[in-house]
């Protein structure tokens, strides 16, 4: 299954992939270059019988202290606009805002209508356009 997913990752335009496994769940991180911008993703898979489920995480490079109301309003704003996936935070010292979406298809024919191929595409532009929204 990582061969098919690095393919897939490869022919959407990820470059730099990078893939460990680790107890039944396969991590891919990749690099991919939209509307001139480089992102970084991680992508974590998981194969449970022939269903694969996967998430695929963007973490925005501006860190957040203190955030006032009206900035979570903000993002649920934003989230509302989303065709696909949504805004989410990371925190550990500061925060990030993380675009993440899901994808849950038949593991034994992953390119079969080309679903995954769209689940990428959607998700790198929702990830363009939170990056244009956010700076």
């Amino acid at each position: 299954m990582k061969k098919e997913i690095s393919q897939i990752i490869q022919k959407v335009g990820g470059l730099g992939i990078n893939v460990i496994q680790d107890a039944g769940e396969t991590t891919f991180t990749f690099n991919k270059t939209i509307s001139n911008k480089e992102f970084t993703f991680i992508l974590f898979s998981v194969q449970e019988d022939n269903m694969l489920v996967i998430n695929l995480l963007h973490a925005y490079s501006t860190q957040y202290i203190n955030m006032e109301a009206d900035f979570y309003e903000v993002i649920n704003k934003l989230n509302g606009t989303c065709i696909h996936g949504y805004l989410g935070f990371l925190k550990e010292e500061k925060t990030q805002i993380a675009y993440k979406s899901s994808y849950i298809g038949d593991a034994a024919n992953l390119e079969g209508n080309k679903s995954f191929e769209y689940f990428f595409q959607v998700s790198f532009d929702m990830t363009d356009y939170f990056h244009t929204q956010l700076n």
